[in-house]
């Protein structure tokens, strides 16, 4: 009875939720149900290709507006370091350093002997109510004192106008247009000016100009404010490696190349601003060393303090893909504690800076390119310059393929026809190639005239007959041989030993019975007859200095001219030759 009831239950139960779900679950029209369908599509479509096309990281960076947001002065600005002080730091009570170009000027404080030299590369006048800036080297007008440093010198980011980078003091409208520039331009916690006499580091050269007079006074260091670039003024103290007594001693030599480094600076032709920072370097070598050891992210341990104290809220940048550098050297040896028994003040003779400079000596390093090895890095840095910029145009210079090898008398050959070239630009052993090594070989006697007429040399033996048949025939004869006149065109000389046979007969005579003029010198005698003075004197021929209209015709139009002058050459040159003898009739 009980199972009977609850299956009756049960289907009449069923029933009823049918009857009621059966209105609501009626089928709607079909253009609806289309729609729908087509609509569903394309939003799958559309989110296929957000997901899959190459433009999803793009948009999923925008749809993200309330990102983690950070501070910029905090996240790009500090200063850290400054209590590792370098050999050379040391107090110096004794300095007492006389000006190079003022011997009547002894300075007994580094600083004070700084801003005089400061003071002789200054481009303003110094005035009564104006102020020295150590940064820049000028004097200011008191009035103006607060404004140069706002405009030149910035200390905080947002200023009335401005928003301003405290790295390389460029000045943006807006604090998303610097937060821009920071993101391209810089790196988080780039701190490129570094102190000279110790570890001090800071994102502001100003804070670190102001650190050294402040920290390293009453030393014998001196620091350049254009590119942080250190010198020894003065040498105190006990020699290394020695018992002998401290020794007192002014550097005015380092002095003086010190004040050349600063005129240097101010000519802008060769002082060279750096790209990212204010400093400015003499030398590519220089401005690549900077780059490579002074900018970039700081990566040390330590504790990095607030250089600034504005705040500027940005979203935080995403992180840099750092392409990969060029490898310029390799570490060889690297020297871990280096210790140099040596004074200080000593300057290097390959780069010429200060041994206790930055990064000076980290061991021995050779250049990736070819086996220059040194323990300088700023030479290895200037050496790397130089080799690559060789290579890459060794690199890239034009090739010319040829079928055959070509040899050269010196030994170079090459398929190249460039290669050749340049080769016989700076040979000094020949001007051609050859397709041949022998053929090379063979032409490596030096050819004289005799030999390209086809002439033989006479001997000296025929010199000799010659000379004692011409003693035995001394007499005033006008048609000698031995003396053959040096002349331009030999059809002329002909012509005229027929017309003036007189007066070539005086003159030969005078020039045979001239003392020093003989036919056993070996050379050709001179015939003052043919002289062009003597013959334009005699009147009998004149010289035509006009032009007419054939000579300024061009070569098309004028009549082809025979410039062989191998049968006139071959005449005379005769006389040194060995004498021709005639065709003999067969018997």
């Amino acid at each position: 009875m009980d199972k009977a009831y609850v299956t009756a239950a049960t289907t009449n139960i069923t029933a009823s939720t049918q009857n009621v779900l059966a209105p609501v679950s009626a089928d709607p029209p079909k253009k609806i149900i289309l729609k729908k369908m087509q609509i569903e599509e394309q939003r799958t479509m559309a989110t296929a290709a957000t997901t899959t096309g190459p433009g999803y990281k793009k948009m999923k960076r925008n749809e993200e507006p309330d990102g983690e947001t950070v501070v910029l002065e905090d996240y790009y600005y500090g200063f850290t370091g400054g209590s590792e002080l370098s050999e050379s730091a040391a107090p110096c009570p004794n300095f007492e350093v006389p000006c190079p170009e003022c011997p009547q000027l002894t300075f007994r404080c580094n600083l004070q002997l700084l801003d005089h030299l400061l003071e002789h590369v200054s481009s303003s006048s110094a005035s009564e109510e104006s102020d020295f800036c150590r940064t820049c080297s000028k004097h200011v007008p008191r009035a103006e004192w607060e404004q140069h440093t706002a405009l030149a010198h910035p200390k905080e980011t947002k200023s009335s106008k401005w928003h301003s980078c405290l790295i390389c003091q460029e000045r943006f409208t807006t604090a998303p247009v610097l937060a821009m520039h920071m993101q391209k331009s810089h790196s988080p916690l780039e701190m490129p000016y570094r102190c000279v006499g110790c570890d001090f580091r800071s994102s502001i050269v100003h804070t670190t100009i102001e650190h050294f007079y402040a920290q390293h006074k009453g030393t014998v260091l001196l620091q350049c404010p254009f590119c942080l670039k250190m010198a020894c003024a003065f040498r105190c103290g006990q020699p290394p490696g020695t018992d002998d007594q401290s020794t007192n001693q002014a550097l005015v030599k380092n002095v003086k190349l010190f004040l050349d480094h600063l005129r240097v600076h101010s000519n802008k032709r060769i002082s060279k601003q750096c790209s990212k920072c204010v400093l400015s370097f003499q030398t590519k070598g220089e401005h690549k060393f900077h780059r490579l050891f002074c900018h970039g992210p700081y990566k040390e341990v330590g504790i990095v303090n607030k250089v600034t104290n504005s705040a500027t809220l940005i979203q935080k940048p995403p992180k840099k893909v750092v392409a990969k550098e060029t490898l310029w050297y390799r570490v060889v040896t690297q020297f871990n504690q280096l210790f140099l028994e040596m004074e200080s003040g000593n300057i290097c003779l390959e780069c010429g800076n200060d041994f206790d400079q930055f990064n000076h000596m980290i061991g021995l390093v050779q250049c990736t390119m070819c086996k220059f090895q040194t323990t300088c890095l700023p030479s290895m840095i200037n050496h790397t310059l130089r080799c690559f910029s060789n290579v890459a145009a060794l690199r890239y210079r034009p090739t010319s393929d040829m079928q055959h090898e070509m040899h050269c008398k010196c030994g170079f050959s090459s398929y190249d026809g460039f290669a050749l070239a340049r080769h016989l630009l700076v040979c000094c052993s020949s001007d051609s190639v050859y397709t041949t090594v022998e053929a090379a070989q063979a032409n490596v006697t030096e050819r004289s005239m005799l030999d390209m007429l086809g002439l033989v040399r006479r001997d000296e033996e025929d010199d000799e007959v010659g000379t004692a048949t011409n003693e035995k025939e001394a007499a005033p004869v006008t048609t000698d041989d031995s003396l053959l006149p040096v002349s331009l065109d030999h059809a002329e000389n002909v012509c005229e030993k027929e017309s003036n046979g007189a007066a070539e007969e005086a003159s030969s005579a005078a020039v045979v019975n001239e003392p020093g003029a003989s036919s056993s010198s070996g050379t050709v005698a001179y015939d003052a007859s043919q002289s062009l003075y003597n013959i334009a004197g005699t009147g009998e021929q004149q010289f035509t200095t006009q032009l007419c209209f054939d000579d300024l015709g061009p070569p098309s139009v004028l009549p082809v001219q025979d410039n062989d002058r191998t049968p006139q050459l071959k005449d005379d040159y005769q006389s040194l030759a060995t004498p021709r003898v005639p065709d003999q009739p067969d018997y």
